[in-house]
């Protein structure tokens, strides 16, 4: 049988062996997906040879199946690597066999059922195994029982030479349910990684309407544990409990008003909580640090158990002391009130940076009553005074900018050494920020306005590019003022893509948004989304029928609005030339398709940011020689750029330093570019220092003019950075050259990807409307990099394209890509 292309893994989201095996290591308490089943239950009474003696039929019937498209390649198997397909039994019955289309290079495949645990995650123990070494149909022994509407995992794993070769899908709902998906392990079965295309199966059936409905048997109460007893010679002094991990925070989330943060954690020893330090800067008002119990979900819930007010710092002290008990989830609960710009709460990149599986972060819109499960860990580290002796003795570091008035009253604004930037992050370079953040406000929004006049005087754009509008229930969600910020933001990158447009009225822009109907479509609920996992976007993706859109030439970018509530990507990109999904789900319509997610409440500038970080990526896949530096600040082979032409003085992003003479670039969407080497400042706007740069004669060929820069060539605002940032980007007519004084490209086309599309025949007017019910997609064709014949179940081999496609590891801020093979006919590459 023809070899088929391999499929590379792409995880849902990573996750740490020890938190997978933590979060599996209470699979015997879960309850399964069928009402009034628990897994043990199952495992004792529903196996493999139970309920034996019932009427069977004479012949099996197919039940669930995979859809019936080509494959698009082979994912192999073998140890320790093992490949699962969960799904869902039409009805009550045993499971005779399964097909698992593929090939085998001669050894034994064996197939495990398995139940489902949280978040429907195969389970580690099998109900029954079946193996063959020919053929691709596996037959149970002694059929095992299977219940309507419970979801069983297909494992599948392979000893011998070689690998088992199972053919996969291209698609996330090549399986109709949605609860079923595709799983990796990597540990022979043990834990699992959630994947994005659904893998090829088919499920035959003996039906049996007398199988009994097993029940569970009624579990004892819990007895209490009672507080244990200070003994005598209890410590004098606090130590470290538990804290998170030791990274730097990426960045820093706002906390004020009825916006609520939390973390969870578990309590290392008993003990009294003395003082609790968070990583973060408080700008004005009050911050109080509430700490409560959590709910059998592990949501924060229930009275304060105790609570800390500061007026300034980040440290909160108990002195009366909060009674923990070593094991028990708590949540640390923080509101600021009192101050426009409130306390912000440093975050980590990781959903692992607190150690307990349980321990997450929460946010709540409504001061607390209720809450919404986060992705990433927010800092912190508890002082407790243990019951029993043992650990070195800890104080938290004095709080920093305590010289300010200690309470502030409310609507004051505290001019204060240290305040912050747009988001969140800590100004330590001692520079003065301008005005109080209401003006700042005010300054962002007259940038904006004076930005989509230009843009309305300016030509039509070189592109234009349709994009869905979707509004998520959160925040400020009315679809009517969302259209008219819609339009605003559009009218912004419009006048970001006119190169040098600052200084050019007559500049031609690169890309026009043009909104798909002139409409918002209002989202009732949420997506799905499972624990600490990101939303699920490929639900909308689905429902909004996004794939069918974007083939027949309707539709190239999906934009989301939403109350930042936790849980949803700044963006995420899939298509055949590059994959950054970061555990989205979103699936590939056949060419590059981006999803942005924006904040319904702040300015622009923010939206304009997040794009930003959407280019810097994609240039790191196209241009990473032209973007990156050659050690500082983005060091080029972490970049991609592996031909030695990266230059610290040429590459985009540089900035001064000893390196380049002091003479920069343009920065990067975090830093601009007055902001030297051995400076801290990240989101710093509005810092008045003047700095040496080319950014506005950018050429790598040395000859380009050096001029003095200050935040005053972008109006000392993030909306006008980014604007001015992204005008300095090679565009229509450019005058930029390349190390070899080559002139460069217009690099805008990159941001929708290399391929031209190819539309189908577009619906009829009036129906293409998104709609609920998914649509079977059509292949498409796509740039490819090799052809290899593919064999189909039912046919010979037929040759089919194999696309090339970088796929891009999951990360918070920035992060490595792979270095480009040889074999690979794109020789740029890829960070967020």
């Amino acid at each position: 049988m023809p070899r088929l292309p391999v499929r590379p893994h792409r995880p849902f989201l990573s996750r740490s062996p020890a938190l997978a095996r933590a979060r599996l290591a209470g699979f015997a308490r879960a309850r399964l997906r069928a009402p009034g089943l628990v897994l043990a239950a199952a495992l004792a009474g529903l196996g493999a040879g139970a309920l034996s003696g019932h009427a069977q039929p004479a012949a099996p019937v197919r039940d669930q199946a995979t859809c019936g498209e080509p494959w698009a390649g082979t994912a192999r198997i073998a140890p320790p690597l093992w490949k699962a397909q969960t799904f869902v039994p039409g009805l009550d019955g045993r499971l005779a066999a399964v097909d698992l289309p593929g090939a085998s290079d001669g050894g034994t495949v064996t197939l495990h059922l398995r139940l489902t645990v949280d978040c429907d995650v195969p389970a580690p123990v099998d109900i029954a195994v079946a193996s063959a070494a020919q053929g691709t149909r596996l037959t149970f022994p002694d059929p095992p029982v299977l219940r309507r509407g419970a979801v069983y995992a297909l494992a599948v794993s392979y000893a011998g030479p070689g690998f088992y070769h199972w053919a996969y899908s291209n698609r996330p709902d090549c399986y109709a349910d949605p609860r079923g998906t595709s799983f990796t392990s990597g540990d022979g079965g043990s834990t699992w990684t959630r994947d994005v295309d659904d893998i090829h199966f088919a499920t035959w059936m003996l039906p049996d309407a007398s199988v009994p409905t097993a029940t569970a048997s009624p579990r004892p109460s819990p007895t209490p544990t009672p507080w244990p007893t200070p003994l005598p010679g209890t410590p004098s002094y606090t130590v470290v409990d538990q804290a998170s991990c030791a990274d730097e925070p990426v960045a820093s989330v706002q906390v004020g008003g009825d916006v609520w943060k939390a973390q969870t954690f578990a309590a290392g020893a008993d003990g009294a909580l003395r003082a609790v330090a968070l990583p973060g800067t408080h700008t004005g008002g009050t911050t109080v640090l509430r700490v409560r119990e959590v709910d059998a979900r592990g949501f924060p819930a229930g009275p304060d158990l105790g609570a800390a007010v500061v007026g300034c710092g980040s440290v909160f002290e108990f002195p009366a002391g909060v009674r923990l008990r070593a094991g028990r989830m708590y949540a640390l609960c923080v509101s600021n009130a009192g101050s426009a710009s409130g306390f912000w709460w440093g975050y980590s990149g990781r959903t692992d940076c607190v150690a307990a599986p349980a321990a997450t972060s929460y946010t709540s819109l409504d001061s607390g009553a209720s809450w919404s499960r986060d992705v990433l860990d927010i800092h912190f580290k508890t002082y407790v005074l243990p019951d029993r002796p043992g650990g070195v003795p800890a104080t938290p570091a004095p709080s920093h900018g305590c010289e300010r008035p200690p309470l502030a009253g409310p609507g004051t604004v505290v001019a204060v050494a240290g305040a912050v930037g747009p988001d969140g992050a800590a100004r330590r370079d001692g520079a003065p920020h301008g005005a109080p953040a209401v003006d700042r406000s005010a300054a962002e929004d007259r940038t904006v306005r004076a930005a989509v006049a230009r843009a309305d005087a300016r030509p039509p754009a070189a592109a234009r590019k349709t994009v869905l509008v979707i509004s998520l229930p959160t925040g400020r969600y009315d679809p009517e003022p969302l259209l008219a910020k819609s339009r605003d933001l559009a009218a912004l990158f419009k006048e970001a893509s006119a190169y040098h447009g600052y200084k050019d009225p007559d500049a031609r822009p690169a890309v026009e948004y043009v909104i798909y109907q002139d409409r918002v479509f209002l989202e009732p609920e949420m997506p799905p989304r499972c624990g600490k996992e990101p939303y699920d976007l490929g639900y909308l993706y689905a429902k909004h029928d996004v794939c069918r859109l974007v083939r027949q030439g309707l539709l190239d970018e999906v934009w989301l609005w939403e109350g930042a509530t936790g849980g949803l990507l700044e963006w995420a990109v899939n298509g055949p030339e590059w994959s950054a999904t970061y555990g989205s789900r979103i699936p590939s319509c056949g060419r590059q398709v981006a999803v942005m997610a924006f904040h319904n409440g702040i300015d622009l500038g923010y939206a304009l940011h997040s794009l930003g970080h959407r280019m810097e990526s994609t240039l790191r896949v196209y241009r990473p020689c032209d973007i990156s530096t050659s050690t500082w600040p983005w060091p080029a082979v972490a970049a991609g750029c592996r031909d030695g032409t990266a230059s610290d003085r040429t590459g985009y992003v540089a900035r001064p330093s000893p390196a380049n003479g002091h003479v920069g670039a343009c920065g990067d969407v975090h830093h601009p570019p007055n902001i030297a080497q051995g400076v801290d400042g990240e989101y710093d706007y509005d810092n008045p220092a003047a700095a040496r740069s080319i950014c506005e004669d950018w050429r790598r060929d040395g000859s380009a003019a050096v001029k003095e820069v200050t935040c005053a060539a972008w109006d000392c605002t993030q909306t006008g950075y980014m604007l001015w940032w992204f005008q300095n980007l090679p565009g229509i007519a450019n005058t930029s050259r390349d190390h070899r004084g080559e002139p460069m490209p217009d690099w805008w086309p990159f941001f929708f990807g290399r391929l031209a599309p190819t539309p189908e025949p577009a619906t009829p007017p009036g129906t293409a409307e998104p709609t609920a019910t998914p649509a079977v997609p059509t292949a498409t064709p796509t740039r490819t990099s090799t052809v290899t014949p593919i064999a189909t179940p039912d046919g010979p081999a037929t040759p089919t394209a194999t696309p090339f496609r970088a796929v891009l590891p999951l990360a918070a801020r920035h992060w490595v890509v792979p270095a480009p093979t040889p074999e690979t006919p794109v020789a740029d590459r890829a960070p967020y």
